[in-house]
Parts: structure tokens; C-alpha cells; sequence
């Protein structure tokens, strides 16, 4: 999911051949007050509604909002700034124990409504090793796709995302096993125990 700022239509229109799955027209940060006008009206498609507005929901009732959210992330630069922190990551990108949280937070509530947990930006935009590297954290940790804020970041961000072939062919033969044995609870595959967690997972 790429940001592009609102107020530049040329960017949008660039965007679209980026590699990104969706956009995100951006409304707030990046567009200076003065133009934000000028910018709504830019991303105001007639019939499909004026972009930028969200519904803010406690973080304990997303289950109950799951049949009108799609997707779940965070804002890892807006709530440091909120909260007066000088800084949310660690040296290696990694975030400091308050952040972590609310990056946990934000994965357990998308898994509670259902919903895609997408990670949050790496605003080091010429730092693609280092992005390569927190994206690799997140689908490690469960998240299903992540921002970028720069269209460079796109191609690692999907190719990081994008799983290998022998993970796949490794959730195939689990996916397989149970087709095979219908109603087991567990079985044996490979010298390994799996069962529906791991079924689910694949």
C-alpha cells in the first residue's frame, strides 16, 4: 500500500504503474493546510465516496466490526509524535517496548476482526537493506502486507512478502495431508507432528 500525497495528481497518476496493490491518497501529513481543499477535491471520485475518512474503534472491539474493516495497521510515526516520544525504534529498526506493543496490539486486533494486518512504514527511503530487513520482521510476525512511502520501496516490500517456493510447496503437502485424512485432528508429516493450527497456517 503506497502513500501519495493528495495535493499531486501527477504522483497518483505515476503510482498506478509503482507495483503497488492499492494506494493511498493522502490527506493529512503530507498536505500542507492550505491545500487541503485543494486536495480532497483531487481524490473525490463521484460514486465511490470522499477518501481520507476513518471511523476510530477501541482496540477491544474489533471483532465486532469485522464485516466493515478489511485491513489493519498503525501509525508508527503519528503516536510517538502524540505521545512526546523522541524516537519509537531501536537502532536496528526495531521498535522500543512502547511501540511494540501497540505494533502487537494492531496485529491481535486484525487477527480478532479478520481483517489483513498490514505493517507500518520504514520511512528510510534510500535504506532498502534495512527495509528489506523490517519487512522481513513483519512477515515473520504475522503481518500480510505493509506501507511504503516511497515507490522504491515497493519492489522489496513485494518481494519480501512473497513467498518462497519451498514455503509454498511446504504448506501445499500440509494442506494435502489433512485433504488425504479427513476428520484428523493431527497427523504425522515429514517426522513432524502438525495439526489444525499448522492446517491453518498453510
Amino acid at each position: 500500500m503506497l502513500f501519495v500525497p493528495g495535493d499531486r495528481p501527477e504522483r497518483m497518476r505515476k503510482a498506478l504503474g509503482s507495483g503497488a496493490d492499492a494506494l493511498i491518497l493522502n490527506l493529512e501529513d503530507c498536505v500542507a493546510f492550505d491545500a487541503k481543499t485543494a486536495a480532497r477535491k483531487e481524490v473525490d471520485f463521484p460514486g465511490r465516496g470522499r477518501a481520507g475518512r476513518s471511523g476510530a474503534v477501541p482496540a477491544g472491539e474489533y471483532a465486532d466490526v469485522r464485516e466493515r474493516l478489511t485491513g489493519l495497521t498503525w501509525g508508527a510515526e503519528d503516536l510517538p509524535a502524540a505521545a512526546g516520544a523522541l524516537t519509537a525504534r531501536q537502532v536496528d529498526g526495531s521498535y522500543t517496548p512502547p511501540y511494540e506493543i501497540a505494533r502487537a496490539l494492531t496485529l491481535f486486533a486484525a487477527s480478532a476482526a479478520e481483517a489483513t494486518p498490514i505493517e507500518t512504514v520504514y520511512p528510510a527511503i534510500r535504506d532498502l537493506d534495512g527495509l528489506a530487513a523490517y519487512a522481513g520482521r513483519g512477515v515473520r510476525d504475522g503481518f500480510l502486507g505493509m506501507m511504503a512511502v516511497h515507490p522504491g520501496q515497493v519492489p522489496v516490500i513485494n518481494a519480501v512478502f512473497t513467498p518462497p517456493p519451498e514455503e509454498i510447496a511446504g504448506a501445499q503437502a500440509v494442506v494435502d495431508a489433512f485433504a488425504a485424512n479427513p476428520g484428523a485432528g493431527a497427523l504425522t508429516l515429514d517426522g513432524k507432528m502438525i495439526d489444525q493450527p499448522h492446517l491453518k497456517k498453510a
